[in-house]
């Protein structure tokens, strides 16, 4: 009954981040700080982007589980993203299984993501034969690397 993504994001932005950093005596630059997520995850990821403008530079959101609300859902994330320019967002979704039955409210979010503005910094990628799992989404992480960490 009770949610726990705002708890989550702030143990990473506050304590996990920091600890690394202080492990590996460097200092966190918002260019080079995104969350990532699949799924549940993939949703916590755009929220966390939303929330946390200022920290995450990037959210690359793997299948991110849009059913779970619909559209409303997409709106209420789409519209609490930051503006487009310093940011960037990926998402993936495959076309089989679970991942099949996104294409509508993703398509949807991709709509709106290019209504309000977003274009380079923006990239959603389907990936045909791709299911909604942890082997899919490891295929997928070297394009959402190079996505976020291309100019």
């Amino acid at each position: 009954d009770q949610l726990h993504g705002d708890n989550y994001q702030a143990l990473i932005a506050e304590k996990i981040v920091p600890a690394i950093c202080e492990f590996l005596e460097i200092t966190p630059s918002f260019e080079n700080t995104a969350m990532i997520g699949s799924s549940m995850g993939g949703l916590a990821t755009l929220d966390a982007l939303g929330l946390r403008k200022e920290f995450f530079s990037t959210a690359l959101a793997f299948s991110p589980h849009w059913v779970l609300g619909g559209q409303p859902l997409v709106d209420e994330l789409i519209g609490q993203l930051p503006k487009p320019g310093r940011h960037k967002i990926w998402m993936s979704r495959g076309d089989r299984k679970l991942d099949a039955t996104y294409k509508e409210d993703q398509d949807y979010a991709d709509s709106l993501m290019h209504k309000i503005g977003w274009r380079s910094t923006f990239k959603c990628k389907l990936y045909k034969g791709a299911a909604h799992n942890e082997r899919a989404w490891a295929k997928q992480v070297s394009d959402a690397f190079e996505f976020w960490l291309s100019n």
